[in-house]
């Protein structure tokens, strides 16, 4: 077995600006099940920069004049 190398995580802070949302829209989202992936570690919640991002390009919208 692969052991996980480390990645770089995030607070829910920092990850809110790095996304450009609120704070409280990210604690809503994980309770709707709507934001982006995240590590629950006891009581501490991280994101890592890998699911932020791939979160945000999941959110990628194609208009005519960018196809």
């Amino acid at each position: 077995m692969t052991p996980l190398l480390p990645k770089p995580t995030l607070n829910c802070a920092d990850a809110a600006k790095y996304v450009g949302l609120s704070v409280w829209w990210m604690k809503q989202a994980r309770r709707t099940g709507r934001g982006p992936a995240y590590l629950r570690i006891g009581r501490t919640i991280r994101y890592r920069v890998d699911d932020l991002d791939d979160w945000i390009r999941a959110h990628r919208v194609r208009t005519r004049e960018s196809a």
